[in-house]
């Protein structure tokens, strides 16, 4: 039986594991007064094409959740 070797792959994945597991705590802080400053949305492209129809009922919607002015 010959014995396992790690990759640089495997070695990656393992940091990358171990650093967001680490990370949770100080996300889970930040986030429970989330938005706490006013949100803006840009939409680069004119009034009135799909990008604005698109982007106006995400806006609305992302108010009701938030319960923050447009």
């Amino acid at each position: 039986m010959q014995p396992t070797r790690l990759t640089r792959r495997d070695v990656l994945r393992v940091a990358a594991a171990a650093g967001a597991t680490a990370a949770v705590p100080f996300v889970h802080a930040q986030s429970s007064a989330w938005p706490n400053k006013p949100v803006q949305i840009i939409v680069p492209f004119p009034a009135g094409g799909g990008t604005d129809a698109f982007a106006r009922p995400l806006a609305a919607q992302f108010a009701e959740q938030t319960k923050q002015q447009r």
